[in-house]
Order: structure tokens, then C-alpha cells, then sequence
């Protein structure tokens, strides 16, 4: 599942419509897109190998003469980070974005913790389990 929450690209498994909303909970996810914002924005690529990439050089195949204008229309070349990562529903600068939204989930979920740990100390809903004269569970060599 957190994998899944995680994938905002499709790589690994189609998120179902109604669990979309809550992979904005998923750190991963942020991390993820972050990353790939990282990594592509600004990057350009270059396409000298599209007769390779088209199986025009392998052996016992009929050569295959195609344009880089055509690979990148097919899809075979992307020479730009920005379409990649148009590709995947991400835009240049994700980057802010990804890690004030790590920022903001890991804030919540401190406070979230905090607090429920501090609603059980004042319960009394817990039971003291070490006495003082009870002796330790391993004995300690004097």
C-alpha cells in the first residue's frame, strides 16, 4: 500500500480514483516526486542512437531510417528533463513544493503523536510496571 500511495507516476501500480487523495499523505511520494524534480529539471538529452533504439542496427532486421523529429514524436527519445517530467504529472520546480509538503506531513504527524502520547499520561490508562523493590529482569553481575 505504501508503495502504491507512493507511485504517482504509475511505474509500479495504478492507484484506484478513490485512494488518489490519500497518497498526499504519503512521504514517499513526496520524496519520490522531489527527487524526480531533482534530478530532471533543466537536463536535456540527446538522441544519437535512435537506429539503435528502433532496432535498425540489429542484426537480420531490415535497416530503419527515422528522424530524431519522429523518435521524439513516438516516443522513443525525450530530449528534454521538462517532458519527462511532464510525462510522470510533475512540472520544473517540484522540488519546493515536494519538501514543504514533507515538511508540513512530518510536522502533523509529530504532533499527532504527541499529543495522543500525552492523552494516554494523563488517562491513567496505564499500569506502572516496575515497582521499586521489584528486581531486574536480567540479574546485573555486582
Amino acid at each position: 500500500l505504501s508503495t502504491m500511495l507512493g507511485d504517482s507516476g504509475g511505474l509500479f501500480a495504478e492507484l484506484p480514483d478513490f485512494m488518489k487523495p490519500a497518497a498526499k499523505l504519503s512521504l514517499i511520494k513526496w520524496g519520490f516526486d522531489g527527487c524526480m524534480g531533482a534530478e530532471f529539471t533543466g537536463a536535456d538529452f540527446h538522441c544519437d542512437d535512435v537506429a539503435e533504439l528502433t532496432g535498425g542496427n540489429a542484426k537480420g532486421k531490415k535497416k530503419v531510417k527515422i528522424s530524431v523529429k519522429q523518435a521524439e514524436e513516438l516516443g522513443v527519445c525525450v530530449r528534454t528533463g521538462a517532458k519527462v517530467l511532464s510525462q510522470m504529472d510533475l512540472r520544473e520546480g517540484c522540488v519546493r513544493e515536494a519538501a514543504a509538503a514533507q515538511a508540513k506531513l512530518i510536522a502533523f504527524f509529530l504532533g499527532t503523536t504527541f499529543l495522543v502520547l500525552k492523552a494516554q499520561e494523563g488517562s491513567g490508562s496505564r499500569e506502572e510496571l516496575a515497582h521499586p523493590d521489584d528486581k531486574p529482569p536480567i540479574p546485573y553481575p555486582s
